[in-house]
């Protein structure tokens, strides 16, 4: 097991040595576009290449901040390669009650990769529907991949989209894949996965985004759906992204006993998604809130300067 130790600052070894991020790192920027110290965990360091990319920022002196984004990591995670509770020294989590998930007495903050979602890149009005697109009531994000739909828990999705169809006469779209062996409802349109910017125009023709999911810890879906000025269905029972629903921007749901009620609820009413994600969420005040945590860590992190995180982790 590899247990590491925090570096002190004047350990730190030619920052121009760290290697870009790809998944499941990402490296923090200060403003002024200097790499800092830190790297980002997103999920277990599981392949050869994980490994060795850890291995090179701990040789270039990094110290490591987790992110809650791959179900429930860090419980239930420990490979007997990594201790991961002893490798980041703080945690941006998203769960209600992070006692259970992540080390006690570990400096934490409720902030997840889904935050710093770009309202001014994502907008309703640049995916405008042309004439002839297809409009849908309903769209649901699915998977190919057993754990993807165990995750995304395909069993009660499956269920409640037959039910939208079938006695509220909804009209869905199931994008990403669905088991083979399953035949859609009349009024249910599949799609494989599509180019993002046409992606995000399908979802900005929806009536509302439907995540029964579960073990979901960063569904950055969600807050796309919500900069494109879409209200969520959820279920309240979803690991991470229950912080984005309110009063304005969507609403919870229990179970196949009550999905349907909530469905014409959320039909029936006007919801204000878009501001609703703009008051509280988006890069600048995840990157204050990162910046935030990792001061009480670091004595060079300027809690005034936010930090800013690659682009991409992928």
């Amino acid at each position: 097991m590899i247990v590491i130790k925090a570096l002190d600052r004047s350990k730190i070894g030619k920052m121009d040595e760290i290697p870009r991020g790809k998944w499941p790192f990402q490296v923090i920027y200060d403003r002024s576009k200097q790499v800092t110290p830190w790297v980002i965990l997103h999920a277990p360091i599981q392949s050869e290449e994980r490994i060795d990319l850890f291995c090179r920022y701990r040789r270039a002196g990094c110290r490591f901040v987790g992110m809650t984004s791959f179900m429930d990591f860090p419980a239930n995670c420990c490979d007997g390669a990594v201790d991961y509770g002893a490798v980041c020294e703080a945690w941006a989590h998203c769960f209600r009650q992070p006692e259970q998930y992540i080390p006690r007495g570990v400096p934490h903050a409720l902030v997840s990769l889904s935050d710093f979602t770009d309202s001014s890149l994502i907008s309703p009005f640049r995916f405008n529907a042309e004439p002839g697109e297809e409009v849908f009531d309903f769209a649901y994000i699915g998977a190919q991949e057993p754990w993807k739909q165990r995750a995304k828990n395909w069993p009660m999705a499956k269920a409640c989209i037959e039910s939208f169809t079938r006695q509220l006469g909804l009209r869905g779209v199931v994008v990403g894949g669905a088991p083979k062996r399953w035949t859609p409802p009349q009024g249910v349109t599949t799609k494989s996965w599509l180019p993002y910017e046409r992606f995000l125009g399908l979802l900005s023709r929806c009536r509302f985004l439907f995540v029964p999911n579960v073990a979901d810890a960063s569904p950055r879906i969600i807050a796309e759906a919500l900069c494109l000025d879409v209200p969520i269905l959820m279920n309240e029972n979803i690991l991470g992204g229950w912080k984005y629903i309110t009063a304005m921007s969507g609403r919870f749901f229990s179970g196949e006993h009550d999905v349907l009620p909530c469905a014409e609820e959320i039909m029936s009413k006007r919801f204000h998604p878009r501001l609703a994600y703009m008051n509280s969420f988006g890069p600048r005040r995840a990157e204050q809130a990162l910046a935030g945590l990792l001061k009480t860590l670091d004595p060079g992190i300027e809690e005034r300067r936010p930090l800013q995180i690659e682009p991409s982790a992928s």
